[in-house]
């Protein structure tokens, strides 16, 4: 019997020494190696710590120039017009490194930035002071500040990238507006319109929509708002996207007008309230933060455009955005 404990005891051992065993990284990968920033502006240096499963992920961070670029936890500010070497070293690890070349200009439109992560340049906007670059895997968002005249600059930017040979939506305005080329999607917000001190440019890859049910439409909504949606009646097919505040989706139905006054009805029986001017044809209602927009579709009879969103993300839909809509 006491062998027996001897040798469980050991056992137990070597599984706790193996849970507990550290997992060496090989490298670091950054996605962005050269960054301009301009005087007052930060960003975020994004990368990776290889493989994803290592246990030596924490990170020394160090500036070759305080005086220029100050850099912590990752978040690198333009101090003062010149350039810098920022090094990252693993604190476990320290002979693994990655450094990037920061450079801090006035007024500078980061095309290099931009370049390096979706492949292309976009317009310069026509007022601004400063940039600050945020970036992804998935795109890049641009922060303009220092704007002085902002609904002008939004009319001005439209034309601007019509120019320039992206498509610009009919309803981009002096709040908010969006453009596309290729696989990319620009979402231009003007936030001076509601006592922000900000313009924000986001360039996403466009999502692809996919069929569901009418069951997977309603677990994908419940994940993202505290909600749950009545079903929708005559549906011949559901297309959804999933984005990263909104659930898109588009409707297909053998009875478009019947199943509209039906799932109305169903959404007042449930406390939804109309918002002012919203009609049969396009609209939203509201409980709560949250609001589903809705547009019958201009290419046929039989579908329909939703968007579920948060009231404050809301704004894009709130002047007639067109969704995706696929057959």
């Amino acid at each position: 019997m006491k062998k027996l404990i001897v040798l469980f005891m050991a056992l137990s051992s070597l599984l706790l020494v193996s849970c507990d065993k550290d997992i060496d990284a090989t490298h670091i990968s950054v996605i962005s190696k050269t960054i301009y920033l301009n005087v007052g502006s930060e960003t975020e240096i994004m990368y990776n710590v290889l493989p994803s499963d290592t246990t030596s992920k924490e990170i020394v961070w160090e500036s070759s120039n305080g005086e220029v670029v100050t850099v912590n936890e990752g978040k690198v500010k333009g101090i003062a017009i010149g350039e810098a070497i920022i090094t990252m070293k693993l604190r476990k690890q320290i002979d693994i490194s990655e450094t990037i070349n920061v450079y801090v200009v006035e007024k500078q439109w980061p095309t290099s930035n931009i370049i390096e992560v979706i492949g292309f340049s976009i317009p310069a906007f026509p007022d601004y002071m400063g940039v600050t670059v945020e970036t992804s895997e998935s795109g890049v968002t641009l922060i303009v500040k220092g704007v002085s005249n902002d609904v002008k600059a939004m009319q001005d930017y439209k034309t601007i990238l019509t120019n320039n040979g992206f498509e610009v939506s009919e309803s981009f305005d002096e709040h908010i507006g969006t453009a596309s080329k290729g696989e990319f999607i620009i979402s231009v917000h003007n936030h001076y319109v509601h006592s922000g001190d900000k313009i924000t440019i986001e360039v996403s890859k466009k999502a692809e929509p996919k069929e569901v049910t009418m069951g997977q439409l309603t677990s994908i909504v419940k994940e993202m708002f505290p909600i749950e949606i009545p079903n929708f009646t005559l549906v011949s097919k559901i297309t959804a996207i999933e984005e990263e505040n909104e659930v898109e989706f588009s409707i297909d139905f053998t009875d478009r007008k019947s199943a509209l006054a039906a799932f109305f009805q169903e959404l007042e029986s449930k406390g939804w309230s109309k918002v002012e001017g919203s009609n049969n044809h396009l609209g939203s209602y509201k409980l709560g933060e949250v609001i589903i927009s809705y547009h019958e579709s201009h290419d046929d009879a039989v579908s329909v455009d939703f968007v579920i969103a948060n009231e404050d993300d809301n704004h894009d839909h709130d002047h007639g955005h067109e969704h995706n809509h696929q057959h």
